[in-house]
């Protein structure tokens, strides 16, 4: 069989194209894997031939989709890559109306292109690819070995990194952040966000709202810190149903351990006691999760997570394109 190299457009090095294939590339050695920022390279430049297989990560411009249709008869394949349920966007209450419209009219223009290419479409969860049931998808499950900075002294800290686009989960979590800083008056919360996540957290003490940042830069950030915690809450919505678990990768890159939303995209991924906490999604539920792994001894929560990392690790086999 032909060995394949592999073109990943997408505008700007996101998660998912750090999770789904720049991290294949790095911790795998697959030299295949080339990802390409559209707004920075000219796409003429590039060499493509029989063996590339060509991918649009969630969306790459008109510019690069043009490109792609005249260049499809020097390319083995054709593949459109996503990891949420962009068709449905427009529908999730959890997303800004705008937000959705524009997710839902992105992959409609990619997906119109592609599929006249005769192109795949790659889905990163069966729960995503069972919304396509008249299609043959592939699975392209994340993937990641979390590097953690055991230099760095472990700071009492739990915290939550999400985007606005969890703004339900992130005003649900208000109260229990409320209480976990009544019980534990040495700890900080830090959460990204804006102006209204500002209003939300003002008259908790000890609250860190840190402004949202580029993916290179939330990994050098990320890379730098060492933190007890990590909050995962994801409700149970038909948009959030087809996530994936990429959160344990950003929980277990600072060294923290986590508590994760049941049922939800974690799963399959946490043997819940072992390599973090699932719990229902109940206000008093996740304050007693909380409050038990932060009561954890030092010794214990490095077993959790040194059962994530061998995990991830795991997770790695047999998990080439």
């Amino acid at each position: 069989m032909p060995k394949f190299s592999y073109l990943v457009l997408s505008l700007g090095i996101t998660p998912s194209v750090y999770y789904y294939f720049q991290t294949r590339a790095q911790f795998l050695g697959d030299e295949n894997i080339q990802c390409v920022d559209t707004r920075k390279r000219d796409l003429n430049l590039l060499n493509v031939n029989k063996n590339t297989i060509a991918i649009i990560n969630r969306y790459a411009g008109i510019g690069a989709l043009w490109w792609l249709y005249r260049q499809r008869h020097q390319l083995a394949k054709v593949a459109y890559f996503i990891d949420d349920d962009m068709p449905n966007a427009y529908r999730a209450s959890e997303l800004s109306w705008w937000y959705g419209i524009k997710t839902t009219l992105k992959f409609q223009i990619s997906w119109w292109m592609i599929s006249r290419m005769g192109g795949e479409l790659w889905c990163s969860t069966n729960a995503l690819a069972n919304r396509f049931p008249d299609l043959e998808t592939q699975i392209i499950p994340p993937v990641c070995l979390p590097i953690v900075n055991s230099n760095v002294e472990e700071s009492p800290v739990y915290f939550y990194h999400g985007t606005w686009a969890h703004r339900h989960e992130i005003a649900w979590l208000v109260p229990i952040v409320r209480e976990i800083q009544k019980r534990f008056p040495s700890h900080v919360f830090e959460i990204i966000g804006n102006r209204k996540v500002k209003k939300m957290f003002a008259d908790i003490p000890r609250v860190r709202v840190i402004s949202g940042m580029s993916w290179e830069t939330y990994l050098q950030y990320s890379g730098k810190v060492h933190y007890q915690v990590g909050l995962a809450p994801c409700f149970n919505t038909p948009f959030n149903q087809a996530r994936s678990y990429t959160k344990l990768f950003d929980i277990t890159r600072v060294g923290a351990v986590g508590v994760y939303s049941n049922p939800g995209p974690y799963q399959d991924a946490i043997a819940d006691g072992h390599r973090g906490i699932l719990v229902e999604n109940n206000t008093q539920d996740w304050i007693e999760a909380i409050s038990k792994l932060l009561n954890t001894s030092v010794v214990e929560r490095e077993k959790l997570l040194e059962n994530a990392l061998t995990w991830c690790n795991l997770n790695l086999e047999d998990s080439s394109l």
